[in-house]
């Protein structure tokens, strides 16, 4: 009689095994040149294993002293390039941009739900039409307007502070959202529990989590992407469930609070009601909605 259980089992923990094996398999190519330095590398892992969940500056800094300015990491098939100084990051990125300098291209980003982001976004029409509207309205030229939410903000910060100097940090992360609310949305944050401060703070944290190097091995095995949320070893996929939730409620819901407040009459001028109130626009308004909600999430995330 078959171990239905044990059949299954073993099922599970075979196939990411094999999913790495592939996915190892089908990244190599013939590389003509030497790779620049770097710790030693095991069979299949490369070097994923040696990245600490956490301080992974001080594991960089480490391997500096020991290998160079450039380092070479390689994560289950996936080259990494480690630039540890100012001189080799302006020398690869800056003096042969045109070589080695290009945009992120992972998995995670797509999986959290933040592919809407200008920073975490590919070339292309889409990148270049946000990129030029957030250059619009951040430029040296126009970032004095927004100087009257940044003077009020730092004041509420400073009361606070007097007042309660134990709660520096978290006064701190109240009056940056608090600032980047009203310039964004015209959204005035009243204290830390203001929903639209929530929304962002519970946003940003699966970026801050998921994108850190070799936090989550679906970047390095996009394949693993498929596996259902019940999967042994997935539990990413639920984690990534709620983060582009949350990610989907930073990009849409300060968004429709501003426009409601701004057509009812109560709302203030913000960088979301300047876009979409520009008639010269040449895009439909479908496309313009969805650039001004890129475009003042971005301030956030």
């Amino acid at each position: 009689m078959v171990d239905i259980t044990s059949s299954f089992t073993s099922t599970c923990i075979a196939l990411p095994i094999v999913l790495l094996v592939l996915t190892i398999l089908t990244s190599r190519r013939s590389r003509h040149l030497p790779l620049p330095p770097g710790p030693k590398r095991l069979p299949i892992f490369g070097n994923a294993l040696d990245i600490p969940p956490s301080k992974q500056w001080l594991t960089f800094q480490r391997w500096a002293e020991e290998y160079g300015d450039i380092v070479y990491l390689n994560l289950l098939g996936q080259s990494v390039i480690v630039l540890n100084t100012t001189q080799a990051t302006s020398d690869l990125l800056d003096k042969r941009s045109a070589i080695y300098s290009d945009r992120l291209k992972s998995t995670v980003v797509s999986l959290i739900g933040w592919d809407w982001n200008v920073a975490l976004m590919g070339y292309g029409t889409r990148w270049r039409q946000i990129r030029r509207a957030f250059h619009e309205h951040f430029h040296g030229g126009v970032v004095r307007q927004y100087q009257p939410a940044q003077l009020s903000g730092a004041r509420n910060f400073l009361t606070r502070l007097l007042a309660h100097p134990d709660n520096f940090v978290q006064d701190l992360r109240f009056d940056l959202g608090a600032t980047i609310l009203e310039v964004a949305y015209g959204i005035k944050a009243e204290d830390a529990d203001d929903q639209y401060i929530a929304i962002g703070e519970r946003a940003v944290e699966g970026p801050t989590k998921a994108l850190v190097l070799g936090a989550l091995w679906v970047e390095f095995i996009p394949a693993l992407r498929y596996l259902p949320p019940w999967w042994p070893g997935a539990s990413y996929q639920r984690k990534a469930v709620t983060w582009r939730q949350d990610a989907t409620a930073l990009k849409h819901e300060p968004f429709e609070k501003a426009m409601s407040d701004f057509r009812s009459g109560t709302g203030a001028w913000s960088l979301a009601s300047k876009i979409m109130a520009r008639e010269h626009e040449t895009v439909n308004d479908a496309e313009k909605e969805e650039l001004a909600k890129n475009v003042a999430a971005v301030t956030y995330g």
